[in-house]
């Protein structure tokens, strides 16, 4: 009998693992399609990724953005024969701090596009199997159906050459590997993006100098449920993310008693952001729930972004 038992034991026991090997790992970090991480140029530094498919699917779009921006949208289909809010569901921006270039993800009808881009003015000219469509500075180009590229044309033939070998740099790839999964809009850099120009006011000096200790990092956004924001800063030394932790907390405090009393969506936001140190690293979280993001789209921000259309 306890033999009978212990082999009916093990045949479920054997399933369960079975089932266990089979099934998906549930993902832990962001994810860059495929067909666009293969064009990564080796040198970049800086890179942005755009997940429209999922940003549109988001309440806060839905609610907030999807209107504002419809007649926007409109007036670019009827322009260029591409409409954002169907036929792209990825952008990826890439950067080396001097050439940059935009990649697409999407449902391109090249046959109807490329005429319309030469009847709008663009030059049409060969490089390899691919059309390009601009001048020796900047292009773009199709490179099938669903991919698209418009930047430097120099990077663009470097792109072309490397015949889609994949080669997201190191110094980046573990960046990407930190940005949790489900962020929709996201940022990784290498090294900081703007120049920080020296000036003698004492307070803005301080401010450039914690922030040249920056090295690397990432930022990013996910609007599923309110609003989600996050950034992380590695820094040069403890000491240099202290500094930073610092300023972050100076400008965040001055933000709350810089706002009125009864603006409270605005106040409940403020407070919604958390600054934590881990050794050289700064991480800042902002998560901003959607009865708070209600009440700020509805009030003061959304008057404010309606003055600007």
């Amino acid at each position: 009998m306890r033999i009978e038992s212990f082999a009916r034991f093990a045949v479920v026991a054997g399933l369960v693992l079975q089932l266990m090997s089979c099934s998906k790992p549930k993902a832990i970090s962001v994810r860059i399609d495929p067909a666009l991480a293969a064009l990564i140029p080796n040198d970049t530094k800086y890179l942005a990724d755009i997940k429209l498919d999922k940003l549109k699917d988001s309440a806060v779009y839905d609610r907030y953005v999807k209107d504002q921006l419809s007649s926007r949208f409109d007036e670019f289909a009827r322009n260029t024969g591409l409409d954002p809010r169907k036929d792209l569901w990825e952008i990826l921006i890439c950067s080396d701090g001097k050439r940059g270039v935009m990649m697409g993800r999407g449902k391109f009808a090249v046959a109807d596009l490329e005429p319309r881009l030469e009847r709008e003015g663009a030059r049409r000219f060969r490089y390899k199997s691919y059309n390009f469509f601009g001048d020796e500075e900047n292009a773009g180009a199709f490179i099938n159906v669903s991919t698209a590229l418009v930047g430097s044309t120099e990077l663009l033939k470097q792109i072309v050459d490397r015949n889609n070998n994949p080669s997201i740099p190191p110094s980046l790839e573990g960046l990407i590997a930190s940005v949790p999964a489900g962020t929709q809009m996201f940022a990784v850099f290498n090294g900081l993006p703007l120049e920080i120009p020296d000036v003698k006011d004492p307070n803005w000096s301080n401010l450039a100098r914690v922030a040249r200790s920056v090295e690397s990092g990432w930022v990013g956004l996910n609007l599923s449920r309110g609003i989600n924001a996050s950034i992380v800063a590695n820094c040069k030394s403890p000491d240099m993310a202290q500094g930073l932790q610092g300023a972050a907390r100076g400008l965040l405090g001055f933000a709350r008693l810089s706002t009125p009393s009864d603006q409270q969506d605005v106040l409940k936001a403020i407070d919604g952001v958390d600054i934590r140190i881990e050794q050289s690293t700064v991480k800042i979280a902002a998560n901003v729930n959607e009865d708070v993001v209600e009440g700020l789209m509805s009030g003061e921000l959304m008057r404010m972004f309606r003055s600007r259309r």
